[in-house]
């Protein structure tokens, strides 16, 4: 009998990885506003995300049912903050 050797795709590799590391990252609240900063090409979102208090964001930004943090809710606090319009 010949042993199979299972390939592994490149989708796997490319796309379903690195959103597992994007997940892994953005469980957090220091995470989530880092993505955020890379991400955003507003500018009044990202001068707010340099600006912001830390502990006033932890505060104001919800998490969801796992305790995780994401970007969008990151962007909520800053408006909820009224950081941004």
């Amino acid at each position: 009998m010949k042993a199979q050797v299972k390939t592994i795709s490149t989708y796997k590799v490319n796309v379903l990885n690195a959103n597992k590391e994007l997940k892994q990252e953005t469980k957090t609240l220091k995470g989530s506003l880092q993505i955020l900063k890379i991400l955003t090409s507003n500018e009044e979102v990202l001068k707010a995300c340099n600006e912001v208090e830390y502990t006033k964001l932890k505060k104001a930004c919800r998490k969801s049912k796992a305790g995780n943090y994401s970007p969008f809710f990151v962007l909520q606090a800053l408006y909820k903050l009224g950081l941004t319009k």
